[in-house]
């Protein structure tokens, strides 16, 4: 075999060919360097070479508005400036760490010797000084801002609560974690010391608002201020935040006008008063809060690889909290834009502007809210306990809680929702109040958060879904004898049959219009009964009551977009329920009647009868426009003479003498009503209307059990049965309703004297609101 020095016998060549070979290997060294620096790494070369060479600015963006569907904005964003004070000022901690600071700097070599206590006590006389520069700081933040002190201590204090529960949630979750490695591990650490090495959270390092939307003014002389202090300067300091924006509410408080003069004979005054409502669809709106270190997590502004996210969060920023604002955050919230400037030439070398928010348009009527919020207002007296109401269970002048929903028939539009008591809202930068303690709950909307049994409201739905099934015929007569079961007059009775008040009210034979006008509980139990319970759960969900369906195929219909919405609560059916709890034979005789296993949300109510209105045509309700494309629709397939009945069943019941929602007998007759004075008293309108009164437990107050839960074991509150009143409302010559109102007042007692004169004045509010104007809507949704 040949060796290199008999192919290359020159010593001169080989030592040229070893260099030129050194020279290849380096050169390929360099070109996979290169490689690796300018495509594999270069990004990230790239971001540390900008970082050196230019410096970034971000740009602040808008937050999407939110409209009425008049066009009337309810939110909007503003440049704001607040005061950020760094958490250990607020707590205190800075003069203590100042006094230890100082102590230890005067003596050193004494205070490595001493113990525990002797420094203690050392920093005790240097403390007295540093908390002297604590109290003139906070002083000098309320002089300069003009807010009073009281209300900046109450700022600190909800601030150190809302960290030192953010710090106790974190412990909680670490030592838990640590407990199950102990148990996987066999550990022997005890939970003491896991407990001692948690971390300090986040928020114990950062800066929090103090004094949010201050005035130009104030910016000045706190600009002013910080110019000022020297590099000598020891006492707290704080930063002028003018990154941030204020989101501000326009048409939180309204003055509207209310007519006294329509109210019933009890409450009536001759006369119109001018009324300041706070916080009108505050709960459908939702406020703002800083973010959490959670949201931070989910959408941080920096990843973990070291790219940034301009939409993501940095701390400071604001999220939405409750209603719209927290449903819609990702919609409502913009993008922020960046300019990378050259150090060396000052010129802007990239530009990414900013992207504002997106608008939410609502279904909503903010004035209808308001002129609603007013009627629902205890201190007009329609929800508090009257004696015409004859409520035997509570005391005269008794506040009572309520929700009303107004939809439109012909779209499945939202025009109102309210729901009160209504929770004050909460102060920007500050700790949202945890309502969910208060036994009132005033942080709920009733009309998609809370669940009631619908009582009689739902006996027309239970005839149309009967007929549909023929178990029941269109003239089919039931008898009502007081009494469903022979021989026993204890249980499924009548509302009008009770032996130990003497009462032994028994309807006789009726036909479906007369049972629904006379809201006659036989009728309808039969109607259950021969349904069974599977096939009228099953209908029902079809009206939109109850759960969404979750079986393979099913499409879910669309919520309202609003977050804490919930389904209700009905018996599953088929393969979802394999034990077919709550499908008894008398299950479905107590739905017949709304009482039983059935609790829904006041929207689900207003929206079954917006599909009866329809003439069995459902569509889902719409709340927020941009989602219209949601919406559900399917035709129910209804026999038209059931619906005919259904409805002149619910016109008899407001106009007939015997009808349930045709007057308050207790009160003075009119010339038109001569057995009381009438509910409904607007003469060119034509209201279909159904009360129901539906059976409940008491309401108790919020108490902390052993386990640090809260339950509802406190003292009764309020007892007796929920009113519902439901009215379809048209102009006369028109062939269908506009309106559906649905009104429940909780614990109010008969729907028809309770709820029913608050649904009279709805109607009137909707008057004043020109929405019963002669010129009919076109109609969007028909058969």
């Amino acid at each position: 075999m040949e060796s290199i020095r008999d192919v290359i016998p020159s010593m001169y060549h080989r030592r040229l060919l070893l260099l030129f070979a050194l020279m290849f290997i380096g050169v390929i060294i360099l070109t996979i360097q290169l490689y690796r620096l300018t495509i594999v790494h270069g990004q990230e070369n790239r971001r540390l070479a900008e970082l050196v060479l230019s410096s970034k600015q971000l740009i602040d963006t808008t937050r999407g508005s939110i409209y009425d569907r008049k066009g009337r904005k309810l939110t909007t964003d503003i440049p704001s400036c607040d005061i950020r004070v760094h958490y250990d000022v607020i707590t205190g901690q800075w003069a203590y760490f100042h006094a230890r600071r100082a102590a230890a700097r005067d003596d050193p070599a004494a205070w490595r010797k001493m113990s525990f206590d002797q420094r203690e006590a050392r920093i005790a006389r240097y403390r007295t000084e540093f908390d002297n520069e604590l109290e003139k700081f906070w002083n000098r933040l309320a002089t300069v801002s003009g807010t009073a002190r009281d209300e900046i201590e109450r700022r600190k204090s909800a601030i150190i609560r809302r960290v030192r529960a953010i710090r106790t949630d974190v412990w909680i979750r670490q030592d838990q974690r640590a407990r199950q490695e102990q148990d996987n591990n066999n550990n022997t650490q005890s939970p003491a010391k896991r407990k001692q090495t948690a971390p300090r959270v986040a928020e114990e390092d950062n800066t929090h608002v103090v004094l949010s939307q201050i005035s130009d003014n104030a910016k000045f002389a706190f600009k002013n201020i910080l110019n000022k202090r020297s590099k000598d300067d020891l006492s707290p300091t704080f930063i002028v935040d003018e990154s941030t924006r204020a989101r501000i509410y326009p048409l939180l408080k309204q003055t509207i006008e209310l007519d006294l003069s329509t109210f019933t004979s009890p409450l009536r005054q001759n006369k119109t008063v001018k009324v300041t409502i706070d916080n009108v669809g505050s709960q459908v709106l939702g406020s703002m809060r800083e973010v959490w270190a959670e949201d931070v997590a989910k959408l941080p502004f920096r990843k973990k690889d070291g790219q940034t996210n301009l939409q993501g969060y940095l701390d400071g920023d604001y999220h939405g909290v409750g209603g719209i604002e927290q449903s819609q955050e990702a919609r409502l919230r913009g993008t922020r834009g960046r300019r990378v400037i050259s150090r060396r030439t000052k010129k802007q070398i990239r530009f990414i502007p900013p992207t504002p928010g997106n608008d939410v348009h609502l279904t909503l009527d903010i004035q209808l809210q308001a002129r609603i919020r007013a009627i629902l207002d205890p201190q007009f007296g329609l929800t508090r306990v009257q004696t015409y109401h004859q409520n035997k269970e509570m005391k005269p002048g008794t506040s009572l809680n309520a929700a009303a929903v107004v939809l439109d028939v012909d779209t499945g539009d939202v025009l109102a929702m309210v729901s009160t008591p209504v929770a004050p809202q909460p102060i920007p930068g500050q700790k949202v109040p945890k309502h969910r303690y208060h036994s009132d709950r005033p942080d709920i909307n009733r009309v998609v958060s809370a669940v009631y049994h619908p009582g009689s409201t739902l006996k027309p739905i239970v005839y149309c879904i009967a007929a549909r099934q023929f178990n029941v015929a269109f003239d089919q007569k039931i008898e009502c004898k007081g009494h469903l079961i022979p021989n026993n007059t204890k249980q499924l009775r009548c509302w009008g049959y009770r032996p130990k008040e003497g009462k032994f009210l028994a309807h006789g034979p009726l036909h479906a219009i007369d049972a629904i006008a006379r809201s006659c509980n036989i009728f309808f139990y039969q109607c259950g009964r021969n349904l069974g319970a599977e096939p009228l759960i099953a209908d029902l969900r079809m009206w939109g009551f109850g759960p969404r369906p979750n079986r393979p195929g099913d499409d879910p219909p669309p919520r309202l977009g609003l977050p804490n919405e919930t389904d209700g609560l009905m018996p599953r059916i088929g393969t979802e329920n394999p034990t077919q709890k709550d499908l008894t034979l008398l299950n479905a005789t107590l739905m017949g009647i709304g009482q039983g296993p059935i609790s829904v949300p006041p929207i689900q109510v207003a929206t079954a009868h917006a599909t009866l209105a329809r003439g069995g045509y459902y569509l889902s309700p719409i709340l927020i426009k941009n989602r219209k494309h949601l919406q559900h629709a399917r035709d129910l397939q209804l026999p038209p003479p059931a619906v005919e009945r259904a409805l002149k069943g619910m016109h008899d019941s407001t106009y007939k003498v015997y009808g349930s929602a045709n007057r308050i007998p207790n009160l003075p007759p009119t010339p038109t009503s001569p057995r009381g004075e009438p509910i409904i008293t607007h003469p060119n309108l034509i209201v279909r209307s159904k009360t129901g009164t539906a059976q409940t437990s008491p309401q108790r107050a919020l108490i902390q059990d052993k386990k640090g839960r809260i339950v509802p074991k406190g003292r009764t509150l309020r007892k007796g049965p929920h009113s519902w009143f439901v009215s379809h409302v048209q102009l006369k010559g028109e062939n269908r309703a506009r309106y559906i109102i649905a009104v429940i007042v909780e614990h109010g007692g008969s729907g028809g004297r309770v709820a029913g004169p608050i649904v009279n004045q709805i109607i009137y509010a909707l008057q004043k609101e020109n929405y019963l104007h002669p010129n009919p809507y076109p109609k969007l949704a028909t058969r």
